[in-house]
């Protein structure tokens, strides 16, 4: 991980969901406040507040934020002496409520066609495909945003790995149940997909991690793995039985130690009736674009027939 490519998009998708508009307004104003009232019980202060943060300093912040806990108690001391300053005067006070009101009831979206998801907090359900479409690692090398706009909805659907963030628009995703719809879309579409594999012996399904979710929705249908993924040195897969008394479902995954983009290209390729599944944009609109007779299912999946 501490190997992997720094994007910048990637970084302010998580950092956004940390530091908002109002938050950053609060510190702003914390540190104002340390200025304006410099003097050598300032200096404890700031020897105190960043005592938290020493070890960071050296081992970096990367490669998330949430390992910053230990910023928790400068952050809230900074946020309180910014409250009490910002409160002094009336304007200010009147931009800080501004502010709180726009990340929660002001959604920015976002256009593209480099992702499956968009504009607002929900996925595409149909996507234009562009054969000359190049598979980057790295989202900022990829990524071509169209339009950038506010609206009074969900904002953009952020990826991070603790899950999907939005640009704003918190009200709508948490009390207009687009949060919700999102992952109901998601179980959903894994309820159909291992009820039609069962159903049909003849499809199968392939996996970008080990560790997708569609497993569960197998051991939800009774299907319990008998061991770990296991690689089969004479075929090349990379796979895990699921067994229900007499009858087993092999799911597949993409082996360790492999170019990911290209072993997916060529197994899809290769095979019939199979369900690719991956929560990565890149590698959905990757194999899209490389793979004859595959069909968009939702953002998370494709089908080659």
């Amino acid at each position: 991980m501490e190997k992997a490519e720094r994007s910048k998009l990637h970084l302010l998708a998580m950092g956004i969901s940390f530091f908002t508009i109002p938050f950053l307004f609060l510190l702003l104003f914390g540190i104002i406040h340390i200025i304006k009232n410099f003097n050598e019980k300032t200096i404890n202060k700031i020897v105190f507040l960043f005592s938290s943060i020493f070890p960071f300093l050296i081992l970096g912040f990367f490669p998330s934020l949430k390992y910053s806990i230990s910023l928790i108690p400068m952050i809230l001391i900074l946020a309180y002496w910014g409250f009490n300053l910002i409160i002094q005067n009336k304007k200010n006070t009147i931009l800080f409520y501004f502010s709180l009101l726009f990340i929660w009831f002001i959604g920015v979206k976002i256009n593209t066609d480099s992702l499956t998801f968009g504009d607002g907090f929900n996925q595409k359900n149909s996507i234009n495909i562009n054969k000359k479409y190049l598979f980057k690692y790295n989202v900022d090398e990829r990524i071509k945003i169209n339009k950038v706009y506010l609206d009074f909805d969900g904002g953009f659907y952020l990826p991070t790995p603790e899950g999907p963030r939005p640009l704003f628009g918190y009200f709508y995703v948490v009390f207009a149940n687009l949060w919700k719809n999102n992952f109901d879309k998601i179980s959903h579409n894994e309820n159909q997909i291992v009820k039609d594999v069962i159903k049909n012996k003849n499809k199968s399904i392939i996996q970008l991690k080990p560790n997708e979710f569609i497993q569960c929705k197998l051991i939800n249908e009774g299907y319990l793995p008998n061991k770990p993924f296991t690689y089969n040195s004479k075929t090349k897969e990379f796979y895990r039985n699921f067994i229900n008394k007499n009858d087993t479902i092999k799911l597949l995954s993409i082996p360790n130690g492999v170019s990911k983009e290209k072993y997916i290209v060529a197994y899809i390729n290769k095979n019939q009736k199979v369900y690719f599944v991956s929560y990565s944009s890149n590698f959905i609109i990757y194999a899209l674009s490389n793979c004859a007779n595959t069909a968009f299912i939702n953002a998370n999946t494709i089908y080659k027939k």
